[in-house]
């Protein structure tokens, strides 16, 4: 039971993070896209700009490649 109870209480897994690096980024504003990096863990955007990886963290090359981080809504649920 004791056993039990400590792994019920632990930490789930943490969200799987990636970060695309060196894409072109569009905010959906109208300005120029802008080179910089895009960190996304789970399902949410954590930062936009300039990002280091944590450890375990996938990174993508997104050189040549375009991100709209947040412009574009794919959850026609919320």
């Amino acid at each position: 039971a004791v056993l039990l109870a400590l792994v019920a209480s632990a930490d789930p897994k943490p969200p799987a993070e990636y970060l695309i690096r060196g894409a072109t980024v569009y905010d959906g504003t109208g300005k120029p896209g802008v080179k910089a990096d895009v960190l996304v863990r789970g399902d949410r955007i954590a930062a936009v700009g300039k990002a280091d990886p944590g450890p375990g963290t996938t990174v993508i090359d997104g050189t040549g490649l375009v991100v709209a981080p947040g412009f574009i809504e794919t959850d026609m649920t919320a």
